[in-house]
């Protein structure tokens, strides 16, 4: 219900409408409020049918449950991540 987060989702899936990419079958996590369901939520990603190879996260504590759930998976140098907020964790 945030505006700023309706237009970081809009903002997204029209960029990737741009470049080509199907948008219909792109998951989208909504509802995350804090790092351990973010870092919840991208684990059950990596250990789906079809994991990502990208993620963007829109808002700083998901970006640092995200970097969390990608490191305890191994995946921190396959799965691209990019964070909408600037983190200290971003260098």
């Amino acid at each position: 219900d945030i505006q700023t987060a309706q237009e970081r989702r809009r903002g997204f899936l029209e960029e990737l409408g741009r470049a080509g990419v199907a948008t219909v079958d792109i998951p989208i996590v909504t509802g995350l409020h804090d790092e351990d369901a973010a870092n919840r939520a991208l684990i059950a990603l990596l250990e789906s049918e079809h994991p990502p190879t990208a993620v963007f996260s829109s808002q700083n504590l998901i970006t640092i449950g995200a970097v969390r759930g990608l490191r305890e998976r191994g995946a921190h140098h396959t799965v691209a991540l990019v964070g909408f907020d600037d983190v200290p964790l971003a260098d």
